[in-house]
């Protein structure tokens, strides 16, 4: 029923698998005790295979499991809970990436219950002289992709020609990949494309210590490796647009570059098993990988700053950021989108990030019928929708153009937005529910008749004393550790007026006149886990037109979280809201 062969061509790993996909949709449906997770098996004779399962209960993974080749000859199985914990990392690149997995095996006979997060996995000690399509377990039947003939799986895939335009990491970053992914083995694959075309060759298998998480890392880039290899035989330009999208490189700037990949999703192993099986003729495949390709974006844009400039007109000047995920030169600008106004095409070259400026008076604000509420802000915000043109692409965006004007009781933000992780990146994933809850307002406090005993020299006298208004930001967090830092940032992004380091029990200062204290009047308080503080803001960080440009960073131990926008985990500031303080009814200033 199931029959496969293996051609090799020089370095070159092409495999032809005579394997009805029909068959897999029949696996899954007829699945009882177990359920597989991965529909294909690479094996090679004479050497350990593994098979990732789900049980229906979990005691069926204590039953004896006897399984057989095609020819009805026995293969010693042995079964493994594979856990998978999670920690957030602290580099840049870690929370980029997201979590760091720590992968462990544990033999059955061993495993005890506590409700951890895993799966299991069968082991097969595959027979030297092993021959057949199929390994016969429980019932099912796992279908199997030989592989004859020796050759490094990594170097393999670190072989592969690296795409054009796509950038590379230097083995500085490499390395902090690595320090990520090193016990992955879902993702390890990715970091070999990365490693596409450097002389170093770094160990990423041999160095997951544990073998049976090693055993299914080989696995996979295996796999992957021979998919590949396939794909080049059929379409080496192909090839390339799918190298590039696999394990591209983004040029953050002149110094930084940082991996950017489509994550796994079923689209993704669609595409894995249509090149390991030959059930498909040549044109078929190519079809379906053109049209995945197809379907990737090919740019895509986030607004990175949206007040935080002034324009010559003395408006509000804001800034976008584009990636373009071609292999060509793109040409990229902003138009409005309910009118003709639109900005100076600007070039973008592939894989790069590019800023492209915005100014406010080019998108007139009374072009809109009403206000709409940020998500998580009280006061109505004006936004304005605009089209990001990318080549032939749009992408449709909603701007701040307006500066937001604070009125009483005060700006009132709900949370803070976390950082951007390249999953949610790449696929612009609506911000999750902060990690931590925190919030803040920005409001006046009308001036007050204070009464004071002042000694004169002839006795001690009572006056009163007028205390002034003044505009203060209170924050809250419940993130419950006594590390924390905020940061406030006032004044235009790329050059501001003032830096204001909050952290509990501590004077608050301002980072660009380090150990000033006395001129940041700052009341803290710690009860219950909540930590708060009401943190005076001077007139001279307000404009002269009463606007006050302000973005905030929260660090705490799951993370970073910022406001207005998201931000890259390598960005230095946050970009910036312009708040018109103008229209405190008859408070005024």
């Amino acid at each position: 029923m199931f029959a496969s062969c293996l051609r090799v061509l020089g370095s070159r790993v092409v495999v032809v698998v005579t394997v009805s996909m029909l068959a897999f949709g029949a696996i899954r449906a007829s699945a009882q005790s177990f359920t597989l997770l991965d529909e294909i098996c690479v094996a090679r004779p004479g050497v350990r295979a593994i098979v990732p399962v789900q049980f229906a209960r979990q005691n069926d993974a204590r039953r004896p499991w006897p399984a057989f080749l095609d020819d009805g000859r026995g293969v010693a199985t042995e079964v493994y809970r594979i856990e998978v914990h999670y920690r957030q990392g602290n580099s840049p690149m870690a929370r980029w990436l997201g979590p760091v997995a720590e992968w462990r095996s544990i033999p059955v006979e061993q495993w005890r219950d506590d409700g951890g997060a895993g799966f299991w996995a069968f082991v097969f000690q595959i027979p030297a002289e092993a021959k057949g399509g199929a390994i016969r377990v429980g019932g099912q039947t796992i279908p199997l992709i030989w592989v004859i003939g020796g050759g490094d799986t990594q170097a393999r895939l670190a072989g592969l020609p690296t795409a054009p335009g796509v950038h590379r990491l230097d083995a500085a970053a490499l390395a902090e990949v690595q320090a990520v992914l090193r016990n992955d083995p879902i993702r390890l694959w990715r970091l070999m494309l990365l490693a596409s075309g450097n002389e170093v060759v770094i160990p990423l298998i041999e160095s997951i210590a544990d073998p049976v998480i090693r055993l299914y890392a080989e696995q996979r880039a295996l796999a992957w490796s021979m998919a590949l290899s396939r794909l080049s035989e059929i379409d080496p330009e192909l090839e390339e647009q799918v190298l590039a999208r696999l394990g591209g490189v983004m040029r953050v700037n002149a110094g930084l570059h940082a991996p950017l990949w489509h994550g796994e999703d079923s689209e993704l192993e669609q595409l894995r098993l249509a090149l390991l099986s030959s059930t498909w003729s040549e044109h078929r495949i190519a079809a379906l990988v053109a049209d995945w390709v197809r379907r990737r974006p090919a740019g895509i844009a986030m607004t990175l700053d949206d007040g935080g400039r002034l324009c010559a007109a003395g408006g509000v000047r804001g800034t976008v950021g584009v990636v373009n995920m071609s292999d060509v030169t793109v040409l990229a600008w902003i138009e409005g989108g309910r009118g003709p106004e639109r900005t100076e095409p600007k070039t973008v070259a592939p894989w790069t990030l590019t800023e492209l400026p915005f100014d406010g008076e080019l998108f007139r604000v009374d072009q809109m019928p009403g206000t709409e509420r940020e998500p998580g802000t009280e006061a109505p915000v004006q936004i304005v929708p605009v089209d990001i043109r990318l080549a032939r692409q749009a992408i449709r965006m909603f701007l701040a153009m307006d500066a937001i004007r604070v009125a009483p009781p005060g700006l009132t933000v709900g949370r803070l937005l976390p950082e951007w992780t390249m999953v949610e990146w790449m696929s612009q994933a609506e911000a999750p529910a902060g990690r931590t809850a925190s919030a803040f307002r920005v409001h006046r406090i009308p001036s007050r008749v204070l009464e004071e005993t002042v000694d004169e020299g002839v006795g001690v006298v009572r006056r009163e004393r007028i205390e002034p208004g003044r505009w203060v930001l209170y924050f809250e967090s419940r993130a419950g550790g006594r590390d924390e830092l905020v940061r406030v940032w006032l004044g235009t992004r790329g050059n501001p007026s003032h830096l204001v380091r909050i952290r509990p029990s501590a004077a608050a200062d301002d980072e660009l006149t380090p150990g000033v204290v006395d001129h940041w009047r700052c009341v803290q308080a710690m009860s219950d886990g909540v930590w708060a503080f009401e943190l005076e803001i001077p007139d001279d960080a307000i404009g002269r037109n009463g606007v006050l440009r302000i973005g905030i960073e929260h660090i705490h131990a799951e993370g970073r979280d910022a406001w207005p926008r998201r931000m890259f985990p390598w960005q230095v500031e946050p970009g910036r809201a312009a708040l018109d303080l103008r229209h405190w009814r008859s408070l005024g200033r």
